[in-house]
């Protein structure tokens, strides 16, 4: 009896040590377990927000995700906002005269009182406004520039006829706020901003313009120029092609003028022929606004010096002042008024 106690008392130690063992390989098994779960969930989370994140930056510009900024109500302003309001997207306004953007708070844009009140409210900003000076304003100035209160992430796209060179500073200083510029000056008038045909020249990263092009399409045809500034290097050839074209043309006025010819009668009959080119429907219009006291030649002799003020257009200057020029000796004479620059 004695000797089988004695066994069964010096078993139990043994028994102890192998269920300690047994309850520390357990817990190492359930540690290694939960620590690997513990990475499968964060991995798992990561990959998700990182999906959500690339869905939401790459997601298509629509009406329900967009809300879009416009600055410069004017007559090409007014028409091409209109169509984004018709097509259901959220605008948000400025003009400096506030007045003239009401046209388009009654189609249901909310009226802003500065380019940064529109720009803390948007994630495309769009501007067409004056000359270069107005373009640097709007967007650039850091009290009331749209740039100053652009969202990281946010697109600044204008449109107005500018400067290759200030279309770049715009987009080095976009970049170096974590947002995008583009440059998209745009040509075919009013009558093309109305019917929304304009011609689109856009310059500045391919895959922000290929993102904006729901919203490009609703202004007219897209044509990537290149990066930044090439969309203003578009326009001003665009420019010059028109100037040479319309030089021909108001020689072929003179001619006409000078021959005792019914000019508009003239006009009316080449525009069927060979001469028939988008340029003659502009002197039809430019003739026939003359005849009635409007003042077209002083926005073309404003728009002769703007240019030649660049140093890189002496020759589109040349072209422009000797159509001015040609022009002039028709309506002088009877209208001195009629080529005077306020």
């Amino acid at each position: 009896m004695r000797s089988a106690n004695t066994r069964s008392t010096d078993s139990t130690p043994e028994k102890h040590r192998s269920m300690r063992l047994a309850v520390a390989l357990l817990r190492r098994k359930f540690t290694r377990h939960t620590t690997a779960l513990s990475r499968h969930r964060s991995s798992t989370n990561c990959l998700l927000f990182c999906s959500m994140a690339t869905t939401s930056s790459t997601d298509p510009v629509t009406p329900s995700n967009t809300r879009v900024g416009w600055i410069g109500t004017g007559v090409m302003g007014h028409s091409m906002c209109s169509h984004l309001l018709k097509a259901g997207y959220s605008v948000t306004v400025f003009n400096r005269t506030l007045s003239k953007a009401q046209p388009l708070v009654h189609l249901g844009a909310q009226l802003a009182d500065s380019p940064s009140a529109v720009a803390s409210q948007s994630d495309v900003v769009f501007s067409i406004v004056g000359y270069p000076a107005d373009v640097k304003s709007v967007l650039l100035d850091p009290t009331t520039g749209a740039l100053s209160s652009l969202r990281t992430g946010g697109i600044l796209v204008d449109m107005t006829t500018s400067e290759p060179s200030l279309a770049v500073t715009i987009s080095e200083a976009a970049s170096a706020k974590g947002c995008q510029s583009i440059d998209a000056p745009v040509s075919g008038g009013d009558r093309g901003a109305k019917a929304a045909k304009l011609s689109i020249f856009a310059g500045g990263d391919h895959s922000v313009i290929t993102k904006l092009n729901p919203l490009f399409d609703l202004l007219g045809k897209t044509y990537y120029m290149g990066g930044p500034g090439k969309g203003q290097f578009a326009k001003l050839a665009n420019q010059i092609t028109i100037a040479s074209t319309m030089v021909g043309l108001v020689e072929g006025l003179v001619f006409a003028y000078k021959a005792k010819l019914d000019v508009g009668l003239f006009l009316e009959a080449i525009s069927t022929g060979g001469a028939g080119s988008k340029s003659l429907d502009l002197s039809v219009r430019i003739w026939e606004s003359l005849c009635l006291g409007w003042h077209w030649p002083s926005s073309s002799i404003s728009l002769s010096k703007l240019m030649g003020r660049a140093t890189w257009a002496p020759r589109l200057l040349f072209c422009l002042l000797r159509g001015s020029i040609i022009f002039h000796s028709i309506l002088l004479p009877n209208r001195p008024d009629a080529f005077s620059v306020g």
